[in-house]
């Protein structure tokens, strides 16, 4: 009988945590090995599984590891390879239809048949700021797409917005949109409506549950923060290449597995934060964004960097590696790593002088060593 086309479950234990995986028996110990990286956040490289005894090496067969449906695995991973941040869940998130919890509760906002009451109508069109954050919505109530032009900022947050309609393009003067922390998806946003908003400069997304990103956003020419952090992104547009007035661009933790070489063109980003994703490559033409200070690339999957930007983002200070393929060693080869290494310690000692320092860790080489890849 043909057994390889069996699924085997398989339960591995790591630390304090159960993580259910579910693969089919010809499967080797190094696909095992790629799941446990996206549920842990575990390098292959550092993962040392032990199965009634015995360390179980990438090559092997579930079959020939005499692994069974129903068996229990133990992992363990190199002191200082588990990423700095907290570890996914291997199953995915229930939403709870309620707001997230808060240190002090939400005062919930009164609603009338016509809207808000008076009083905070009045504010919101004195001000331009509408502010419904952690509101226990599921929908915008229709009193604020009436206030138009008057609303300058705009925060949702926190609620339980399942679509995002196409009323917001009233609000033609908004400068700063904020619906993180909702439920929205990304055919359930009306992008087109976005169109009209020439004047928005702030968007945050984050924390929902977005797959893509439009090329519709490529249109927003006066966006200067984008954060779509903490979604389920596997693609990004090359469209992005048109927002050439960004400055701030937050894309981590997601599942993006390549970035578009097109961003290159927006050379007043100033912080790129690509944490906790999938990449194996970063684009040399970035090596164009000459105002680019900070580049986040924790947990991911590189094996090496472009040269170019070292050699050509002049301003570019922090570079955060950890958790990749490349080590220090591989960075210190490159030829412009010295005037980098310059720059970066000027920035560290000018802090330690101003004390400002937010840790007392000590200097961040910006990646991880060598002595730490192998067991």
């Amino acid at each position: 009988m043909d057994t390889s086309s069996e699924i085997m479950s398989l339960t591995i234990k790591f630390g304090a945590k159960s993580i259910a995986l579910s693969l089919p028996a010809s499967s080797k110990v190094s696909d095992m090995m790629l799941q446990l990286q996206t549920a842990t956040d575990v390098l292959p490289r550092v993962q040392k599984l032990i199965f009634k005894g015995k360390v179980l090496t990438p090559d092997l067969t579930l079959k020939n590891a005499q692994l069974t449906n129903g068996s229990k695995i133990m992992l363990m991973a190199a002191a200082g390879f588990q990423s700095q941040f907290p570890v996914r869940s291997s199953s995915p998130i229930k939403r709870k239809s309620s707001p997230p919890k808060r240190s002090t509760p939400f005062k919930q906002i009164p609603v009338k048949s016509t809207g808000f009451d008076e009083s905070r109508l009045k504010a919101w069109k004195q001000t331009g700021v509408v502010s419904l954050r952690d509101s226990g919505l599921q929908e915008v109530p229709i009193t604020v797409w009436d206030l138009q032009s008057a609303v300058r900022v705009m925060d949702v947050g926190g609620n339980c917005l399942s679509a995002f309609p196409s009323n917001v393009k009233s609000l033609t003067n908004i400068q700063r949109l904020r619906l993180s922390g909702n439920q929205l998806k990304s055919d359930s946003i009306s992008w087109q409506s976005f169109l009209l908003l020439s004047r928005l400069a702030v968007l945050a997304i984050d924390h929902n549950l977005l797959s893509t990103i439009p090329p519709e956003i490529g249109l927003l020419t006066s966006l200067r923060c984008l954060s779509v952090s903490h979604n389920k992104l596997t693609s990004v547009p090359s469209d992005i290449g048109n927002l050439v007035s960004l400055e701030t661009l937050d894309l981590s933790y997601n599942c993006l597995e390549e970035v578009p070489s097109s961003l290159g063109s927006c050379t007043k980003i100033s912080e790129i934060n690509l944490t906790r994703n999938r990449l194996k490559s970063i684009p040399a033409s970035w090596s164009q964004i000459s105002f680019l200070k900070r580049l986040l690339l924790d947990s991911n999957q590189l094996k090496d960097f472009p040269s170019e930007i070292l050699q050509k983002c002049s301003q570019l200070q922090t570079l955060s590696l950890h958790s990749n393929e490349i080590t220090m060693d591989d960075l210190r080869e490159m030829d412009a790593w010295p005037e980098f290494d310059k720059r970066r310690k000027d920035k560290y000692t000018k802090q330690m002088d101003m004390q400002v320092m937010g840790s007392t860790s000590g200097f961040d080489e910006g990646a991880d060593v060598e002595q730490w890849q192998r067991w």
